[in-house]
């Protein structure tokens, strides 16, 4: 459609309350990358506090992950992962995932957070 968005997915909504701050320390300005998977039912994009989302096209399901060397669900280096921050000023804003790319055949995304590079496969 030339007008309007065939769909708007809502990303960011639980950080409305911050958005002065965002303004103030120039987060306000980050750029995530959106990918989509190869056969286009799943897009991707980074987050604060380096947290990757995975939408389905349908944007009812929103599987958040953090990028760390922390497996969620399971002990990582003795560490047992939470379940993602949603408070806002919880939130480590230095923190993001800004550049991603998701093979083109297979199920897999290949992401970038401060020194580190992830890979996620399904």
């Amino acid at each position: 459609m030339e007008n309007r968005p065939v769909k708007t997915i809502h990303i960011h909504e639980h950080l409305r309350p911050k958005l002065c701050d965002l303004y103030e320390n120039d987060s306000i300005f980050d750029k995530f990358e959106c990918v989509v998977s190869p056969d286009g039912k799943y897009f991707a994009t980074g987050s604060y506090h380096n947290y990757l989302h995975v939408f389905d096209r349908t944007g009812k399901n929103d599987v958040c992950i953090e990028a760390s060397n922390t497996v969620q669900g399971r002990k990582a280096n003795g560490v047992k992962p939470s379940k993602p921050i949603t408070d806002p000023a919880s939130i480590d804003y230095s923190r993001k995932i800004m550049n991603l790319a998701w093979h083109p055949e297979q199920s897999v995304i290949a992401v970038c957070g401060a020194n580190n590079l992830y890979l996620f496969a399904k």
